[in-house]
């Protein structure tokens, strides 16, 4: 009966296809893909093998018997390497920012490979007995054709079998700590692979398993490797999701090595200016002279237009004043692409692992740092050099408010009204508070960006508003004269999709009318996203929910919004308030300002009332409501509720 060949050559090409996709990824130095590279050029070479065997097979003779020999020998050798190198790349899918693989013992990594050095030196010393008991193949004489030996059979079937279960042990073990679809791709991938070579137990001239090997390869290639998702190939280099893995793994490995940040001075002048093509022309340039100029030991990434950064592992010719030596030597020149000449300016920052930088964030944000801050402007800084109380803060805001979400550090506090009509405090504020791990408030100016940025601002919005709602529904509102409670609402919280449905689940829960709750809304969330705020603002108007535009003049003031968005109050900034007391021209702008908003039926609130001159100004003005410290400071709710029930 002839081998069926197809099988394996139409592997050929699928491995051929795997290997050349991922070749890039080979360069980055990393356990996983190293593991992945060596299972690739395994199952390929035992393919191509395959393949000569087959071919030959039909050859063979008492003369060239050893030649068919060796063939089988090197083949049988590769696959049984390759569940071997499947269960090691099972291993190395373990994320070891969540947990440190153990550092087995000599005695058990040698435990572990030895029934694969065994197997191994079993079958390149086959060749030399032509024994139909111990052989792994020997020559029938008399039908004159090649024989797979039984004994031959069980000892590579047992090895296969080892490294299976081997590789389903990594599984189990490290199963909390491997991506759920990395774990679930893997276990059927080692069932398909199981389940071809039973049947090429009973199937032995289909090439079920190099062809099996050969989709598992690919399967994994797409599923879990997944190039696209770390490479740029249009620019040829790595992006941010090719960066952490690089760092992760150095540091996951305890490896000192140095990071380059290389920032494009006016980058956003240039983005705008120069148009798509050119941009990408540009980029090209420069990702292109870098990696020429670092090509041993070094990874490029593109993390953003205009922002660069370069790995280095460490080491006695490439230190960090010799690699800052010679890469602004090597980007300070006039730069030509297309057919422009430009004059870039870069500026390059340093940090060493274990030195500056102790994780991966501490990276991005000393990165960003340097990117954003105006301190940095010579051509090269060391991070070393830098003053990092800031990013030292942040990490100490970032933990005071997780502990605080945690350990409820965070209150609600209450800033009055003072109403004009009515010439008594007749509205509120909801202001939040965030105090740290000593009981110190934490400032709400330097929290809540950094919980936008962070995603914990959903947490801390669905707080405040739970908490006003549930101090309303405890108190007679008529007897403390609150007529509205002023809600901030998040520039993040503005567009989420179903925001509305939140807000009016939770105030009905309660059974708080609708008509005490106004939603203050910044001006840059109606910039950032008119359509989603609309469809919000419509259905929260719908249920009777009132709303204003906060902080009126702070940014960019567009009055098409004012007119579009179904606003009734504006508060206006503290800072035009202050300002019209000292300029008049600022005056003036206050003055038409407030004009203008009562002619499009709105109320007006003014911020920052520190003093009875201020107050008095105001009020002739035509403001409607009068906020700030000339009337009460933000207080508890206790004694926000004394001071209302006093007035």
């Amino acid at each position: 009966m002839k081998f069926i060949v197809q099988y394996a050559i139409c592997a050929a090409f699928i491995y051929s296809e795997v290997i050349i996709y991922n070749w890039r990824l080979w360069h980055l130095n990393i356990s996983k893909n190293n593991a992945f590279f060596n299972y690739a050029i395994v199952g390929f070479l035992a393919n191509l093998i395959d393949i000569a065997r087959v071919i030959f097979s039909p050859h063979v003779t008492s003369e060239n018997w050893i030649i068919f020999q060796i063939l089988n020998s090197a083949y049988f050798s590769l696959i049984v390497s390759v569940p071997f190198a499947f269960a090691l790349y099972g291993f190395t899918l373990v994320d070891t920012s969540k947990h440190r693989a153990e550092h087995y013992s000599l005695i058990t990594k040698f435990g572990i490979i030895l029934p694969l050095v065994l197997s191994i030196i079993y079958c390149l010393i086959s060749p030399f007995f032509n024994n139909p008991t111990f052989s792994l193949m020997y020559y029938d004489t008399e039908k004159f054709t090649p024989v797979f030996s039984k004994f031959g059979s069980i000892i590579l079937y047992i090895c296969c079998t080892i490294y299976s279960l081997y590789g389903i042990l990594i599984m189990i073990h490290f199963r909390k700590y491997i991506p759920r679809n990395d774990l679930l791709r893997f276990v059927f991938i080692l069932q398909v692979m199981i389940g071809m070579a039973i049947a090429q137990k009973f199937f032995y001239y289909a090439r079920f398993v190099s062809f099996s090997m050969a989709m598992s390869c690919l399967t994994l290639s797409f599923y879990i490797q997944r190039p696209d998702l770390i490479y740029n190939s249009e620019l040829g280099a790595f992006n941010l999701e090719g960066f952490k893995m690089v760092v992760n793994h150095f540091f996951s490995k305890r490896k000192r090595f140095l990071v380059i940040s290389i920032v494009m001075d006016d980058a956003a002048f240039y983005e705008f200016a120069i148009g798509r093509k050119e941009k990408f022309n540009l980029e090209s340039c420069i990702v292109t002279t870098l990696k020429q100029k670092f090509k041993k030991n070094c990874s490029v990434f593109r993390l953003k237009f205009g922002n660069y950064a370069l790995v280095i592992k460490e080491n006695k010719k490439l230190n960090e004043e010799s690699a800052m030596n010679y890469i602004n030597k090597q980007i300070d020149m006039r730069w030509g692409f297309s057919s422009m000449e430009l004059d870039l300016t870069f500026r390059t920052c340093s940090m060493v692992s274990y030195r500056d930088v102790q994780f991966y964030d501490e990276i991005i944000d000393l990165i960003d740092y340097f990117t954003t801050s105006k301190k940095f402007k010579a051509k090269y800084t060391t991070a070393y050099s830098m003053d990092l109380s800031r990013l030292h803060s942040k990490s100490y805001i970032e933990r005071s408010i997780y502990e605080g979400l945690k350990n409820n550090r965070l209150e609600v506090y209450y800033q009055p009204i003072y109403s004009v009509a009515e010439d008594k405090l007749s509205g509120v504020e909801a202001l939040i508070r965030l105090r740290d791990d000593e009981g110190n408030f934490v400032s709400p100016e330097d929290f809540i960006p950094i919980a936008e940025q962070n995603g914990t601002i959903f947490d801390i919005g669905k707080f405040v508003f739970t908490s006003v709602c549930e101090t309303l529904s405890k108190i007679n509102l008529e007897e403390y004269n609150i007529k509205k409670v002023d809600i901030n609402l998040s520039v993040i919280q503005c567009i989420q999709e179903d925001m509305y449905k939140q807000l009016i689940n939770i105030r009905n829960s309660y059974k708080i009318p609708s008509q005490y709750i106004n939603l203050e809304i910044t001006e840059t969330a109606t910039i950032n996203s008119p359509e989603v705020l609309l469809k919000n603002m419509k259905k929260l108007e719908e249920d009777g929910i009132e709303l204003s535009l906060d902080d009126y003049g702070s940014g960019n003031s567009n009055i098409s919004y004012i007119l579009s968005l179904p606003f009734k109050m504006i508060k206006i900034d503290k800072g035009i308030i202050w300002k019209s007391f000292e300029n008049p021209r600022a005056d003036i702008a206050l003055k038409e300002t407030i004009n203008m908003m009562k002619a499009l039926g709105m109320k007006i609130v003014a911020e920052g009332v520190e003093t009875k001159e201020q107050s008095k100004r105001l009020i002739e003005l035509g403001c409607d409501y009068l906020q700030g410290y000339y009337y009460s400071r933000p207080v508890d709710c206790q004694t926000f509720l004394n001071v209302m029930k006093k007035a």
